[in-house]
């Protein structure tokens, strides 16, 4: 990290991680380190970052390659900052021996949907 506007200080390193995201307030950044997620407290005046603290572990999907390999984001942090939407990798955590959902797709719905709800 580097403060803005004078981004020729120091760069200071987090930790080690992967998408990171700032909390709504600008308090924290959270790191997907590859084996869960980590937070670090940001300070802004004098700017200091704090060593990344585990928050919890677990086995999480974060993000999806484009062509030129670079991952996106496929988690986040709600507002407050004390909930996170994560995706857990198939046979993860609790449950991981029960049945996958099915899933439906329905080719074209707009007709599908016309037929079951008529336009009044």
């Amino acid at each position: 990290m580097r403060p803005f506007p004078n981004v020729s200080q120091q760069r200071r390193p987090v930790g080690q991680g992967a998408a990171p995201v700032f909390s709504a307030d600008g308090s924290e950044i959270f790191l997907f380190d590859g084996g869960g997620l980590s937070a670090a407290s940001v300070e802004y005046a004098p700017f200091r970052v704090s060593t990344p603290k585990q928050l919890f572990r677990g086995q999480y999907w974060y993000g999806v390659a484009n062509p030129q390999g670079l991952l996106g984001r496929a988690w986040d942090v709600d507002p407050t900052g004390q909930r996170f939407l994560m995706i857990t990798l198939p046979g993860a955590g609790e449950g991981a021996d029960q049945p996958r959902s099915q899933v439906d797709v329905v080719l074209n719905w707009s007709e599908e949907l016309r037929q079951r709800v008529p336009v009044r």
